[in-house]
């Protein structure tokens, strides 16, 4: 691993690795828009180009095989998640978890909590004693789930629209 970025990893028949390419950026999109729904697809590039270049950020992608033996269809996005390292004051180095969110079909089979300890061990590597994220207060079953993989509430976010 070099600058928080890490390199493909084989989990039994599920591949995390970093999404860069356009039909897998594509793919990328049709899933961060469970996230951010009003996030139309120019603006994802847009944003994602900016994070990326100014501000680390890493956009992963865990693949579902699904017909080792058909070539032109291996895999699947099933997690994606985006993250960056961050620092502050108070925490000094950090992993920031940025998006976590898994495609309708693959909920319920445990390959978040997959995604997430491979983000743990890349946060370990990287030197962060923490990962931190934000998750929207409507979110219900994300506080469920991060609260269930031992997260706990230890700031409130607060915003202020300036439009």
């Amino acid at each position: 691993m070099q600058d928080g970025r890490c390199n493909n990893k084989q989990l039994s028949r599920l591949m995390i690795h970093e999404l860069n390419t356009p039909s897998e950026l594509n793919e990328a999109y049709g899933l961060i828009r469970h996230l951010h729904p009003k996030l139309g697809k120019a603006d994802f590039i847009s944003r994602l180009g900016l994070q990326r270049n100014d501000h680390g950020y890493v956009l992963l992608g865990l693949f579902q095989d699904l017909n080792p033996t058909d070539q032109k269809q291996l895999s699947s996005l099933a997690v994606l998640a985006g993250y960056r390292l961050a620092s502050s004051l108070s925490l000094g180095t950090y992993f920031y978890l940025g998006d976590l969110v898994t495609n309708p079909t693959y909920q319920g089979q445990g390959l978040a909590v997959q995604m997430l300890r491979y983000l743990e061990a890349i946060a370990r590597d990287a030197g962060c004693r923490q990962i931190h994220l934000d998750a929207g207060v409507e979110r219900f079953g994300a506080h469920r789930f991060y609260a269930k993989q031992g997260f706990n509430i230890v700031f409130h976010h607060f915003a202020k629209e300036l439009g």
